[in-house]
């Protein structure tokens, strides 16, 4: 078994226990049993938050000691020091917790005082919140550093990214780029980038990961019948790691078809050797992968295979298109505490890339 193949196989066996956990928890209505259906005091309510993120960082802990640790060893690949591991993911559970229960406090208050329609804005606020704060939150949770040559932190699978609201976006590239990359070919990247902001490929991304996320929370809302509670709270985010769930399977080909087109725009500007130089270079650090199986293409791969990427024409595809759309949605669900958050294949046991998820 490839690399590659065993981290799908990891996020796949990781996503599924969580549907799964989440699904059980549902139908033994398991929130009601354990936690308060009154609202009580803020200090009750972030005991009880705080004792639901503990659990969720139990179950999760076997699948981030796999995925951050043992495969790396397994397949030789940049193996961390098991001391700088822990340290590295112990802060990005904290981190990560930390802004959970903010989001949930939150949206318990908002519903107190504003019921299903209140919380649901808020949902929405949160997420906005959770763009403009992306960057920060990168480097806070995942250890990470930004300096005038770029994003340090990431292992060789971090991408770096654009973070910030649409009109004031920064492009973000990882500095480990610079040992494998040319100057030419950095430029183009980053060119890449710049073009996805530009030709509005972006702004559909954001677009698509907000409403795909506020439609699945006021669904999960509606079926938990609110969220003034710790106990309708968790009902309702374990609906919404359900819906989060169908996002994983749905939102990818966009995201495809977005990378298409961005590199499709790239090749028209006269800079085809240095795309598929940077392409076959920066897959050789990552999965080092150069074709999938089309259903597995279409279901786990928001970024087309790098043969696709490496054959596209000038033409590029004309379908919808929304660039990173499917990432940045498991992001933005931290908002509704998604259980499914960091249990895809890209960022199981990765703490510095919970925030900032891999993309083209």
């Amino acid at each position: 078994m490839t690399y590659a193949r065993a981290r799908l196989f990891l996020g796949i066996t990781t996503v599924g226990s969580m549907v799964t956990l989440c699904a059980v928890a549902l139908f033994l209505r398991l929130p009601q049993q354990f936690f308060s259906m009154s609202p009580n005091n803020i200090a009750d309510t972030a005991k009880g938050l705080t004792l639901i993120f503990g659990l969720y960082a139990a179950i999760a802990l076997p699948f981030d000691l796999i995925g951050g640790y043992v495969l790396e060893r397994v397949f030789k690949r940049d193996v961390p020091h098991l001391v700088s591991f822990v340290y590295r993911l112990v802060r990005g559970i904290i981190g990560q917790g930390a802004v959970y229960i903010s989001c949930g406090l939150a949206l318990i208050a908002m519903h107190t005082r504003f019921g299903n329609i209140g919380v649901v804005v808020m949902f929405a606020t949160l997420q906005l919140t959770l763009i403009v704060c992306q960057l920060p939150l990168a480097m806070f949770v995942g250890g990470l550093k930004r300096t005038q040559d770029g994003l340090s932190g990431q292992g060789p699978y971090g991408t770096g990214g654009v973070t910030g609201i649409l009109g004031s976006e920064t492009v973000v590239l990882p500095m480990h780029w610079e040992s494998v990359l040319s100057s030419d070919q950095l430029s183009v990247m980053e060119s890449r980038r710049r073009y996805a902001i530009a030709s509005g490929l972006r702004r559909n991304g954001v677009l698509l990961a907000l409403a795909w996320n506020i439609g699945g929370f006021a669904i999960s809302v509606a079926l938990a019948g609110g969220a003034g509670s710790v106990a309708s709270l968790l009902t309702t985010a374990l609906y919404f790691s359900l819906t989060s769930f169908v996002g994983l399977l749905v939102l990818p080909k966009p995201s495809q078809n977005a990378v298409l087109q961005t590199d499709a725009g790239i090749i028209n500007s006269g800079n085809r050797d240095a795309l598929v130089a940077s392409i076959r270079a920066l897959a050789s650090i990552q999965d080092d992968e150069d074709t999938r199986h089309s259903a597995v293409q279409l279901i786990f791969h928001p970024i087309p295979s790098v043969s696709l990427r490496t054959g596209m024409s000038t033409n590029g595809t004309r379908q919808f298109a929304a660039w990173n759309a499917a990432r940045l949605a498991i992001f933005l669900s931290w908002a509704g505490l998604s259980f499914v958050s960091r249990a895809v294949h890209c960022n199981v046991g990765r703490p510095d890339v919970w925030v900032l998820l891999p993309c083209d």
